[in-house]
């Protein structure tokens, strides 16, 4: 296997486990579409999350904000301290985290990273089992209740 599989492996085992308290920096990723690698999601502060062939948004992949699932992950805009994806009326935005606890925020913001064959992933809603971060045919990107695979499975490319 060659050295950047074993990246990788790594990073995912890094994501679906429990991030210990004291742990290192941070995971940064660039998500891309399996289906078409040139494509990466796209992210700018409170604008709806797209797809694009021209600017990969890098995301810090730290544990998940919501206390109710110890398993999740949240996505951090790099570049946007304290901005999260979040999905909202099944769009999903970089949005900034409330200064006070929001319990409602801080599900929005929190994905499990379900395994696929490979270095594939789905990115699953955890206050919404079922719906995933999908590519949408105009590009824009939303929650969807059992989306096709070929629009909702990524692969997420260290950076």
């Amino acid at each position: 296997m060659t050295s950047m599989k074993w990246l990788v492996l790594l990073c995912l085992f890094a994501l679906t486990s429990v991030f210990p308290a004291g742990a290192a920096e941070p995971l940064t990723m660039e998500i891309h579409l399996v289906q078409e690698p040139s494509k990466a999601l796209s992210a700018d502060r409170g604008r709806a999350l797209h797809v694009s062939e021209y600017r990969a948004s890098k995301f810090r992949v730290v544990p998940g904000l919501s206390q109710r699932n110890t398993n999740s992950v949240s996505l951090e805009l790099v570049g946007a301290k304290n901005f999260f994806l979040r999905h909202q009326e099944g769009i999903i935005k970089a949005h900034e985290r409330p200064k006070k606890i929001n319990l409602l925020f801080e599900g929005d913001a929190s994905w499990k990273i379900v395994k696929l064959a490979e270095n594939r992933i789905r990115i699953e809603s955890v206050n919404y089992p079922g719906d995933f971060i999908t590519v949408r045919e105009d590009g824009n990107v939303v929650k969807s209740r059992n989306p096709p695979l070929e629009k909702s499975t990524f692969v997420m490319m260290p950076r």
